[in-house]
């Protein structure tokens, strides 16, 4: 075919040309009765959740240059293209566009919406695809939402299933309280917030009260444990008819706030072993050193979390349980919210039956998503329990 020539090379008049010419001629069609050997390229699909970007042009450029490479050494390139429509970024995608909440309408009602308007979108999202020159064989399309991809799908996890290579468990998991299901760490990035520092007090068994400071108040059910630097210079203040127990470095803050009288002065070391009730929650945990304490930080003594297997974890997180519902309020609202729920049943456990509120900023985790009340990110709590799949090693 001779190709026009001009002086001057123009990507809007050329590239257009070139793309119907790959098209008609089926430039790039897989034929399967070829000679040659085949190279198949396993194309993960991107995901529908708005128009390309960058990354999709890098990744999938090098792609392209691989399947090009290929062909020029004679090998019989299979190189289909799809896409993954079957997730939480096009449900979103679908909420927004379509002003909608999935979980305001039938299940049937929302996946047939889903459906429709990957339909009417999907056209133009594969266009991208072409725009750039990729050179895939579009006549061989999937979508990870049709009938076949999905009993595809559901047929590997009932073979990995029989084989024992996956298996249901009570794991943590980092919980969307917008989605209200579990989410990817990936799908997540980092922002710095202004939160509250909230003054708190834990009794110990021999009748005083441990006093500590935290911006997370509502994770107190997954308490395991309170941590002081064994180096530390604390003390026993008498406040009314309380001891409480805090850091030296802190007393020029309660100077401010409460009338006290130093009764004993302390080292970290003294307090290790001893075991105090967290608030609320009722844990009975102990207190050992970490030597990340800080003493001049808030009151020297710091109350830590975890979901994993200990039995009453287990019983104050799993979905239905008794002690779970309190937590599970809490843990669904978004992150900063919370905390400010839980703050009326904390005055009783609060020094002077209030609870101090400090301005501080914290790193917190966010998703990629808007949430339906004001376009802002959505606040995730991490270790709310559930029970998904997890993979075994698997063999090839």
């Amino acid at each position: 075919m001779q190709w026009p020539q001009s002086e001057r090379y123009d990507p809007g008049e050329a590239e257009p040309r070139i793309r119907e010419f790959w098209e008609k001629e089926n430039v790039y069609r897989f034929d399967e009765h070829a000679k040659g050997e085949i190279y198949s390229i396993d194309t993960p699909p991107p995901t529908v959740s708005g128009s390309m970007h960058i990354g999709h042009a890098f990744s999938y450029a090098q792609q392209d240059f691989i399947a090009r490479f290929q062909r020029m050494r004679g090998r019989n390139v299979f190189y289909p293209f799809g896409t993954d429509d079957n997730g939480l970024a096009t449900e979103r995608l679908i909420e927004k566009m379509k002003n909608v909440s999935s979980r305001k309408m039938a299940r049937d009602e929302f996946i047939a919406l889903c459906l429709k308007t990957l339909d009417e979108i999907r056209p133009d999202f594969i266009q991208d695809w072409k725009n750039i020159g990729t050179s895939a064989d579009f006549s061989i399309f999937y979508s990870t939402i049709n009938g076949h991809c999905r009993r595809i799908s559901q047929r590997s996890f009932v073979e990995l299933h029989k084989k024992g290579r996956i298996y249901r468990d009570f794991r943590p998991v980092i919980f969307c309280p917008s989605c209200r299901t579990a989410i990817a760490q990936v799908e997540m990035q980092d922002a710095r917030l202004k939160s509250t520092l909230n003054y708190l007090k834990a009794k110990a068994e021999d009748g005083s009260f441990l006093v500590y400071a935290t911006t997370r108040p509502e994770v107190m059910y997954g308490c395991v444990g309170m941590s002081i630097r064994q180096d530390g210079n604390y003390a026993r203040i008498r406040v009314g008819e309380e001891a409480w127990v805090t850091s030296k470095d802190s007393l020029p803050f309660f100077g401010k706030h409460v009338k006290f009288t130093i009764e004993k002065e302390l080292k970290g070391k003294d307090l290790i072993g001893l075991r105090v009730a967290i608030p609320i929650a009722g844990n009975m945990v102990r207190v050992s050193h970490d030597e990340v304490t800080e003493t001049g930080y808030g009151t020297g003594i710091v109350y830590y979390c975890t979901y994993g297997l200990l039995p009453l974890v287990q019983d104050s997180h799993r979905p239905g349980g008794d002690a779970g519902r309190e937590a599970q309020v809490h843990a669904q609202l978004p992150q900063g919210q919370s905390g400010g729920r839980l703050i009326p049943g904390l005055r009783d456990h609060a020094p002077r039956g209030h609870v101090r509120l400090r301005g501080h900023e914290h790193q917190a985790g966010w998703r990629l998503c808007e949430d339906t009340g004001g376009g802002r990110g959505v606040g995730h709590e991490q270790g709310l329990a559930a029970l998904p799949w997890e993979a075994r090693e698997i063999h090839h």
